[in-house]
């Protein structure tokens, strides 16, 4: 069976989603919010939509998300045994703005210590679950027609550049060993934002290296090209990875 290149893409494309957007979705440890909790968080976006948090305990909550001495959003309410939704409505932010999401209440809220948010933890230990709905900006295909609009910004691609190698395994034609070289295309408006989104996803592929999909052999870091322009003010950087993958023919 030929080498979905899709499928491919789709791999890269959800382990770098894991990585750069503002959410950490696993609750099985949990935190005390009586004293007051902060985790760090970078949209990566200007429109944030909605604000989801995981608690372990009913009761009443104080949360709130500010950045730069700015209050973007707070409200008490009594938050339910599960994940609790609430409207932010909020756009024209910048997009690499670091932002404190806060928590306090006599409740346990949800947190990891094992699926540990890349830009920012609680206490170097914890994240806090939590997710905040963004619009999607880590594509598999070109959005042309976001490209150049600085409100869509930052923008991600995943695409295939080459295939530097294909060998037979087995003596057998029917199997083969593929390398496929993926390419992460990472456009912004700031070089600082650049080099935030690279090296999450630099830590989503060291990630995916120790739980590599089936018939995927390995994963490995490539050339990396330096900052580039695309206009005068839109930045470009290209990550590569080399993936050996094993094809079965029919």
């Amino acid at each position: 069976m030929a080498l979905r290149y899709d499928g491919v893409k789709a791999t890269i494309a959800s382990a770098v989603k894991d990585a750069v957007y503002p959410r950490q979705t696993d609750y099985s440890s949990s935190l005390d919010a009586s004293s007051g909790l902060d985790q760090p968080f970078i949209p990566f976006s200007t429109r944030l939509s909605t604000l989801s948090i995981y608690s372990h305990t009913e009761g009443e909550a104080t949360i709130s998300i500010a950045s730069g001495g700015s209050m973007w959003f707070s409200t008490v309410t009594t938050l339910a045994i599960g994940w609790n939704s609430f409207p932010l409505n909020l756009a024209d932010r910048v997009s690499k703005s670091l932002c404190t999401l806060s928590v306090e209440g006599s409740i346990l809220v949800g947190a990891s210590t094992s699926n540990i948010y890349f830009y920012g933890t609680i206490d170097d230990t914890h994240s806090l679950a939590f997710s905040i709905s963004v619009p999607e900006f880590v594509h598999t295909v070109y959005p042309i027609e976001k490209r150049f609009a600085y409100s869509s910004l930052p923008i991600i691609v995943v695409d295939i550049a080459a295939r530097p190698y294909a060998r037979n395994v087995y003596i057998t034609p029917s199997m083969l060993i593929e390398g496929i070289d993926i390419a992460v295309f990472v456009y912004s408006r700031y070089p600082d934002e650049l080099d935030k989104l690279c090296s999450g996803i630099e830590n989503a592929m060291i990630s995916l290296r120790s739980s590599l999909p089936s018939k995927w052999l390995s994963i490995t870091p490539g050339r990396i090209t330096d900052i580039g322009f695309i206009s005068p003010d839109i930045l470009m950087r290209e990550l590569h990875y080399v993936a050996s993958i094993l094809v079965q023919g029919e």
